[in-house]
């Protein structure tokens, strides 16, 4: 219902950490970071204001940042329930989001992006959509950043992402993010079933995801989110779900562009040679 005129509405309270209440995480967040001391303040800063009502705890794996992203990481430690997983190498997606989830604790994981901020309390929608069974995945609608914020007001963006869904070219299909247009009805704000989502915001049951092996590590940043997704799908048949009811903003790109060693031509034919060999 709309607040009264002139109403003020009450700041809630902060959530407790897990730690602190000597209470379980039902939710483990895991974060990877190479040098994003720059977009991880706006990420940890989004979370303590907006995940109000779900027990989290954070786990950053860290990709040997030299721009003082632990230094950034070890002042959050008082305000939130995080650990920090410092490697000494420029690792895969794959092998450090299987190392978080090994570490994690909780009932679910969610995989997050270091560039995104949190502009709601979407996690109890997320987690609504895994209490059907035969949910296995949820994502969420994210507005990429497309524009610098100017006299205080947020940056212009546009939809990013609807989920995922393939298309026919001459070498076979090709994974691609929906986003609105004429041609396809993407319910742009509500609940659709989907082929994939995005691994920059992507919860699942930590049972499920053991199940399937975790993310392939055979992919070097690319295609892992995809493949987790039709590997759920057709091994536990289980759906995949998108939350476009729910939204988050990503800083899209950043951390494509943060030191990883392959080029990104070479990476993407790299990546999606080995999706074409496992999945056809």
């Amino acid at each position: 219902l709309p607040w009264p005129a002139g109403a003020v509405a009450a700041p809630r309270p902060r959530q407790p950490r897990a730690r602190e209440t000597g209470t379980r995480p039902v939710v483990s967040v895991v974060v990877l970071n190479r040098n994003g001391a720059q977009v991880l303040q706006a990420f940890l800063q989004s979370w303590e204001q907006h995940n109000t009502t779900v027990p989290t705890e954070l786990i950053v794996v860290d990709h040997a940042s030299t721009d003082g992203s632990l230094a950034l990481l070890r002042q959050w430690r008082s305000r939130l329930d995080l650990q920090v997983l410092a490697l000494d190498h420029n690792g895969s997606f794959s092998d450090s989001s299987n190392l978080g989830a090994r570490h994690a604790r909780g009932q679910y994981l969610l995989f997050m992006n270091n560039d995104i901020v949190w502009l709601q309390d979407a996690l109890p929608r997320l987690l609504e959509s895994l209490q059907d069974p035969q949910v296995g995945v949820v994502g969420l609608k994210l507005l990429k950043v497309v524009g610098e914020s100017r006299s205080g007001a947020p940056p212009a963006s546009e939809v990013q992402h609807l989920g995922v869904r393939f298309k026919l070219n001459r070498t076979g299909y090709w994974p691609y993010e929906a986003a609105p247009s004429d041609g396809h009805a993407e319910a742009e704000h509500a609940s659709q079933f989907v082929p994939a989502v995005t691994g920059a915001v992507l919860l699942c049951r930590k049972t499920d995801f053991e199940a399937v092996g975790g993310f392939d590590p055979a992919y070097f940043y690319g295609f892992e989110d995809v493949e987790l997704c039709l590997r759920l799908a057709y091994r536990l048949h289980k759906a995949v779900v998108c939350r476009n009811d729910c939204v988050a903003l990503h800083h899209h790109g950043h951390t494509r562009l943060s030191g990883r060693e392959m080029s990104i031509y070479d990476r993407v034919v790299r990546n999606s040679a080995v999706l074409e060999s496992h999945v056809g």
